[in-house]
């Protein structure tokens, strides 16, 4: 999976390392990756997500 921050900002954790997505921030996952996402800001953040298959 690609996933896209169009808008606002994301603190992430995934598989035990938490990491800010800001606006355009890009990043990848895989099969039986552990994410959480949380909004900590005060505006609507917004996540693009693009499941890429074989």
């Amino acid at each position: 999976m690609i996933c896209h921050i169009t808008e606002g900002e994301m603190r992430l954790e995934q598989d035990g390392k938490t990491f800010t997505a800001k606006k355009n921030f890009v990043w990848t996952c895989n099969k039986d990756t552990k994410e959480q996402a949380f909004n900590d800001g005060n505006v609507v953040a917004i996540m693009r997500i693009t499941d890429l298959k074989a």
